[in-house]
């Protein structure tokens, strides 16, 4: 959704007669977003401020960026969720910020502008590749132990969930994403599955998935279920939930791009849209952009302004 992104930037500078604006990636990954648009637009660009839970994805893309000749030593921060210690006027010299924190508590980082600078602000719901890769529990190709944590701090894993739901939070779970009766079947195996031994590794669940489903449709509900379990165990929705609650207390005027991957993400944005009077438009990606990059080809890019 890159190109989308940059051209609807570009598009915002001219009809709004942008001189600069701040920056804001509140989903940062391994930087893909904040890397084109920064050699885009950097010349408009006042101060980024790039925020990702995972601590290891932040940490990779800072070396990256050191070695692109785009950040050095004396012109960032990195702000960790273990820091509690902030004062704020010791934090505002800096040109970007990077933040170990959920996307949900933007809201508590906005001492970093002031109100009358301008705001862009892009939040990517999607998983990036390298948690796919490399994370463990997040892909059903590789047999790793289930996990599915963004935050590692946090103490409920897919593991957990498999082996310490009841019966019916489980069905809650997954008749999210699944029909209630392949729901049904799902959980029943879980639990048969469980009386015996703990659910531990993703080949444990690809071998309970396989025993209900024909190997001509496996890998949609395989994709499901681990869509499922990893929409619970981050906390995706009510995350997302509370982002939408916090914008109206965001004063700046601002620009906000917002990429979804399904339905429950969807309505709910759509929802609040609806809700507060904004308007918005939808764009897909082109079908150059899905040879190249396939999961896009299920993201749907929502933009919307306040003003």
């Amino acid at each position: 959704m890159i190109n989308n992104i940059l051209n609807n930037i570009n598009e915002f500078i001219i009809n709004k007669k942008v001189n600069n604006f701040n920056y804001i990636d509140c989903t940062l990954g391994l930087g893909n977003h904040f890397n084109n648009i920064y050699k885009t637009f950097n010349e408009y660009i006042n101060k980024s401020i790039l925020i990702d839970k995972d601590i290891n994805s932040i940490n990779l893309t800072i070396n990256f960026l050191k070695q692109e000749k785009i950040i050095n030593n004396n012109n960032f921060l990195l702000i960790s969720l273990n820091k509690n210690e902030l004062i704020e006027n010791d934090y505002l010299n800096y040109k970007f910020y990077f933040i170990n924190e959920n996307f949900k508590n933007l809201i508590n980082y906005k001492f970093l502008t002031n109100e009358e600078e301008i705001l862009i602000i892009i939040v990517d719901l999607g998983i990036s590749m390298y948690q796919i890769k490399n994370e463990l529990g997040f892909s059903f190709n590789k047999d790793t132990l289930l996990d599915m944590r963004y935050d590692k701090s946090q103490e409920i894993t897919a593991k957990y969930i498999l082996n310490k739901y009841s019966q019916q939070d489980l069905l809650e779970v997954f008749n999210k994403i699944l029909s209630y009766k392949d729901t049904k079947k799902i959980v029943n195996e879980i639990v048969k599955y469980r009386e015996k031994k703990e659910i531990e590794t993703t080949q444990e669940l690809n071998k309970i998935i396989t025993k209900i489903f024909s190997a001509k449709f496996l890998k949609d509900y395989l994709q499901k279920v681990y869509l499922s379990l990893r929409i619970e165990t981050n906390n995706e929705l009510n995350d997302l939930k509370e982002f939408l609650e916090n914008i109206p207390k965001i004063k700046n005027k601002s620009l906000f791009f917002i990429i979804s991957y399904h339905s429950l993400e969807g309505k709910i944005i759509k929802r609040f849209l609806k809700e507060n009077n904004l308007k918005y438009k939808k764009e897909k990606p082109s079908k150059d952009e899905v040879k190249i990059n396939k999961p896009s080809r299920s993201a749907l890019l929502w933009i919307f302004s306040n003003f």
